[in-house]
């Protein structure tokens, strides 16, 4: 298998409108397809996808996934996370291909790859109606399963936002998935673990930063819930990612992770916006704060 494989995998995707790649051993490459697992080799009649399964079709071996995975384990920080935590975030841009984000992991004693297409262009507010209502103030959750389009919808807020707000506008994620530019606003983005250590450090910072909007990528701990509540407080409007499939799950999940910071107690009352929860076909489902609380 050649040092190009990974780019001749993941280029293959959008040929055949696939979401997601999985190389795991034991397996042929195997993308995710209208929800559907299928391994490479079931793709051979494809005109898109025949050359590579006739060369990339058999089952992966341990050596295999190495060589690929390490095609993405290109800086100390993701070694070291590999190492510490047993997986590592990042993201891979192939020119005249597009970017795609990257979750290395282990599973049992042998690597493992997922990778996740990103779209090139930032998608606009009008794929999620009602949502517009949220972005005035407060506390805006956005929850849902994986694969559901957190990530998706928190990148057309910021948008909607850049381009019709004169505003400075945060973004802290891990890793850094769609890339904005300056149109009316001000957006600088943050990627954990390379312009900061945390969740919780970047939005302690943001106090001191003239930021008027945050766009959290996850609340991972109860610190950083409690520092996105308190920039609240401060007259910013923040907007979340917080893994959960009902309203309901979310905030039980914020109010656990508090538990024995800050009295135990989360203060949500007076700055929650609401909570948008998607599903699996990506609809947002937007719950106003009267009916969350």
């Amino acid at each position: 298998m050649s040092n190009d494989g990974i780019d001749a995998l993941l280029g293959l995707m959008g040929k055949i409108g696939a979401s997601t790649l999985h190389l795991t051993v034991g397996l042929p490459p195997v993308y995710r397809i209208n929800g559907e697992i299928k391994p490479l080799l079931d793709l051979a009649r494809n005109p898109d996808a025949s050359v590579l399964a006739k060369r990339m079709g058999e089952p992966l071996k341990p050596d295999n996934i190495n060589m690929l995975a390490n095609q993405f384990l290109t800086s100390d920080r993701h070694r070291k996370s590999l190492s510490e935590t047993g997986s590592a975030n990042l993201t891979r841009s192939i020119p005249g291909v597009g970017r795609f984000r990257a979750n290395v992991y282990t599973q049992r004693g042998s690597l493992a790859v997922v990778c996740h297409t990103l779209l090139e262009q930032v998608p606009s507010i009008d794929l999620f109606p009602g949502i517009n209502s949220l972005l005035l103030s407060g506390l805006t959750l956005v929850t849902g399963p994986v694969n559901s389009g957190k990530t998706t919808l928190l990148a057309a807020m910021v948008n909607h936002v850049n381009r019709s707000e004169a505003r400075h506008i945060l973004v802290i994620e891990d890793p850094i998935e769609y890339l904005h530019t300056h149109k009316r606003s001000l957006v600088n983005q943050r990627q954990v673990g390379e312009d900061v250590q945390s969740y919780s450090e970047a939005l302690g910072a943001a106090m001191d930063q003239d930021v008027d909007v945050i766009v959290a990528g996850d609340l991972p701990n109860g610190e950083s819930i409690i520092r996105a509540v308190a920039a609240v407080e401060t007259g910013r409007l923040v907007m979340a990612a917080v893994p959960a499939s009902t309203a309901k799950e979310a905030l039980n999940r914020l109010s656990e992770m508090v538990q024995g910071i800050n009295g135990g107690r989360l203060r949500l009352t007076n700055v929650l916006g609401g909570i948008v929860v998607l599903d699996r076909d990506h609809a947002a489902h937007v719950t106003p704060r009267d009916e969350c609380l």
